[in-house]
């Protein structure tokens, strides 16, 4: 709480406090005269009497109020969901230049007490945004060697500070992000990707989303913005829609990507909002599969699935396609 407002309550109880007093000490004396006469000494030190029991009174109310609240407030805090942390190290040599994330609960009451199960086929979901010019991006799958310990080889992208932004979802259905800021070291040597679907891209130039814009990609496609102006408007839902082409110009026919035809991330850019979205929505696909069970009743009674983790990836065939990412 401010201080300024913390200030303002306190006044605001004294006089309530004061207030409630006057009453009491006007019901025992003043209230009991008939109009017009004079309160005598007796009825006033009665008056005065009962003021002075009414006030320690008054106080231990106060003050055990503050306590419950104290109590309540504290189980509150307790409760309350504390965003994950991401703690990153690098370990680097001739030919690797690895990333070891570990996601450390910071909520009190063990929010991530279920565990993780692949969401697009994958155990999570890592962006990597260049801090500079935000010319860098990558999309990564970091396999999980230990409970909430990640790995992944950083593939060929420049040296530098980046955003780190960490999709996980767990067995209750539940998805957190774990977001960092990171210093990638220099690869001394080439470094070849953990997975292959690892994707990533480096761009001279950043391709403003304005009407008619269009970004151009490899072997002569293009995706062009076919929204309306202005493209984004803080506190309205927005439409996100583009258009890829092939070199002719006809509309590109697109294969699904992790099961999806396209994904998306917006981000914010001092990094202080992120979202992943797919043409689908934002919720993931394995949630979506751990709701339908609890709704057939396919689950224990922690909520988890019978039938083990859910969340196989639906485009196997498609492992090893290659996608661009464009950012704009």
């Amino acid at each position: 709480m401010p201080s300024g407002l913390g200030a303002i309550l306190v006044v605001l109880g004294v006089a309530l406090a004061t207030g409630l007093l006057t009453l009491i000490r006007a019901g025992a004396g003043e209230s009991l005269v008939p109009p017009g006469q004079v309160v005598d000494a007796a009825r006033r030190r009665r008056a005065n009497l009962v003021t002075a029991v009414a006030a320690p009174l008054l106080a231990l109310a106060i003050l055990g109020g503050a306590k419950w609240w104290g109590v309540e407030d504290g189980t509150y805090q307790r409760r309350m969901f504390g965003s994950p942390q991401a703690e990153p190290s690098f370990v680097v040599d001739a030919t690797h230049r690895t990333l070891r994330l570990r996601v450390r609960d910071t909520a009190s009451f063990h929010a991530i007490y279920a565990p993780v199960v692949p969401d697009h086929g994958k155990m999570m979901h890592l962006f990597l945004i260049g801090r500079s010019g935000m010319q860098t991006f990558a999309h990564l799958h970091p396999v999980e060697t230990d409970s909430l310990e990640f790995t992944t080889e950083i593939p060929v992208v420049p040296a530098g500070q980046y955003l780190l932004f960490g999709d996980i979802t767990l067995a209750n259905g539940m998805s957190l992000t774990v977001t960092t800021r990171v210093d990638i070291p220099a690869a001394p040597g080439a470094v070849a990707p953990s997975d292959s679907d690892d994707t990533w891209d480096r761009t001279a130039s950043i391709t403003t989303v304005v009407p008619g814009a269009v970004r151009l990609l490899a072997e002569g496609y293009s995706l062009a913005w076919t929204g309306g102006e202005p493209p984004l408007k803080s506190g309205e839902p927005t439409e996100l829609r583009f258009s890829v082409r092939d070199s002719s110009g006809n509309v590109a026919s697109v294969q699904p990507y992790l099961g999806m035809a396209s994904h998306a991330v917006v981000v914010l850019h001092d990094g202080s909002f992120f979202i992943h979205l797919h043409p689908m929505g934002t919720v993931a696909p394995v949630s979506q599969q751990l709701f339908a069970l609890r709704d057939r009743g396919d689950t224990t009674a922690r909520g988890r699935p019978r039938d083990g983790r859910p969340g196989r990836r639906p485009d196997a065939a498609d492992a090893g396609v290659r996608r661009h990412r464009i950012p704009i």
